[in-house]
């Protein structure tokens, strides 16, 4: 014999049940601005926003309270490129919450 169900038609609703969560804001958003014309899609990744065109990331973008120093728009390169990079562009520092410095 199955068990008898419990009428719920009278129990009062919980508001935190159905609650919307508030969708964080995008950090640096004039970036994904100036780079819309690529038709970039953006992806949650580590408390930050992964920025890919197609399916490479090329961009992540953070803005985090805590730890600041790394705040900013990160350029996905592979190793090869970062010394060009930095003569190019020189307030660019490699990241400090990977341990590189």
């Amino acid at each position: 014999m199955s068990k008898p169900r419990r009428n719920t038609a009278f129990l009062p609703l919980d508001d935190t049940l159905f609650a919307v969560k508030q969708r964080k804001t995008v950090p640096h958003e004039f970036v994904l601005d100036a780079i819309a014309p690529l038709s970039p899609c953006t992806r949650p990744m580590f408390g930050c926003l992964a920025v890919y065109v197609k399916e490479k990331i090329v961009l992540v973008l953070r803005d985090k309270r805590g730890n600041t120093a790394d705040n900013g728009v990160w350029l996905a390169t592979t190793e090869e490129h970062h010394e060009s990079l930095g003569r190019e562009f020189r307030t660019c520092d490699p990241l400090r919450c990977w341990g590189r410095r």
